[in-house]
């Protein structure tokens, strides 16, 4: 379980950090093609980092999701599915 979690937050600060640089949602076809590090040091795509991020919401720390959220190019906003904690 503690492993779920370091890897949705470690996904989502790379995500935050993304959308600090670029103010562009990760889902943009303008910046579709960029890579990021998950924590085993694969890259991924930025948007299938996002899809993964969505899936595992409920892993990721409020603090880190609120920042995503405040985004404006964040459209659907992400919330945890309290079915799931």
């Amino acid at each position: 379980m503690e492993n779920s979690y370091l890897k949705a937050n470690y996904i989502a600060i790379q995500i935050l950090y993304f959308l600090e640089k670029y103010g562009y949602s990760p889902n943009s076809a303008i910046k579709r093609g960029i890579l990021i590090s998950t924590i085993n040091g694969n890259g991924v795509t930025l948007a299938s980092a996002y899809r993964t991020l969505k899936k595992n919401v409920n892993y990721v720390d409020d603090d880190l999701l609120e920042k995503i959220n405040s985004y404006p190019c964040i459209f659907r906003k992400l919330e945890k599915n309290s079915t799931n904690q």
